[in-house]
């Protein structure tokens, strides 16, 4: 038995080495969020309803503060996220919103006055407005910077300046060179669905290949050349 063995060992004694292993670990980041288990977390936090988290999680999406599935923040997200940490730490906090869950939730009750709760509310809701105002030319930067970033699809195959996504005259996107009028090349983009760029590129043609987000679809990639030898 393990205690018998133990039992034989006397001090000075000097056992035999029966093998020696070497293995190499890595941490791994944490599981993302799926959007169930998202809904879970802020539930535990106190955000939202059971009729509105779902809805919070789809305007996420609209707004292309994340993408994919399970949710993966964009740049934006990011963008948006880190300044408000910077220059409005409290807007970020789930306790604000928490706490105006719950005092909706006394009034229902009959446990709180309607006019009280509001008063504290605007208190609250002016003092971040405040925070956010003293500092909106450093929090609208970094969000443009992001932005910007985040449009940026790929190196443009004729003079390397940046292919970004832009609109034209008629409200349609595209993807077009940044180094326009000094060169002229651009790509048709679908008109619907969010498009996100993983810096890919095509192994066929070498154009930029980007991700395609449409409501009740899978994600998918598209090589953005119609001239693509894979397209025929």
């Amino acid at each position: 038995s393990a205690a018998a063995a133990v039992s034989d060992v006397h001090e000075g004694d000097e056992p035999a080495v029966q093998k020696v292993s070497k293995s190499k670990k890595m941490t791994r980041p944490p599981v993302r969020y799926s959007q169930g288990s998202l809904i879970t977390e802020m539930e535990k936090l106190g955000l939202g309803t059971k009729s509105t988290r779902h809805e919070i999680i789809q305007k996420l999406y609209q707004r292309k503060y994340v993408d994919g599935t399970p949710p993966q923040p964009t740049l934006s997200g990011f963008a948006v996220t880190d300044a408000l940490e910077s220059y409005a730490p409290r807007i970020t906090s789930p306790d604000m919103t928490a706490t105006l869950e719950a005092d909706m939730d006394l009034i229902a009750d009959g446990k709180k006055e309607l006019e009280e709760i509001v008063e504290e509310s605007r208190q609250m809701l002016e003092t971040t407005m405040q925070e956010m105002q003293g500092n909106r030319a450093e929090i609208g930067k970094a969000i443009r910077e992001a932005l910007r970033e985040q449009n940026v699809v790929g190196a443009c195959p004729k003079c390397g300046s940046p292919l970004v996504i832009m609109r034209s005259r008629k409200g349609k996107r595209f993807v077009g060179c940044s180094n326009y009028p000094n060169c002229s090349q651009a790509y048709p983009l679908p008109q619907k669905g969010g498009i996100v760029s993983e810096g890919k590129t095509c192994d066929a043609c070498g154009a930029p290949v980007v991700k395609l987000v449409s409501k009740g679809r899978r994600p998918w990639e598209i090589c953005i050349n119609m001239e693509c030898p894979k397209r025929k």
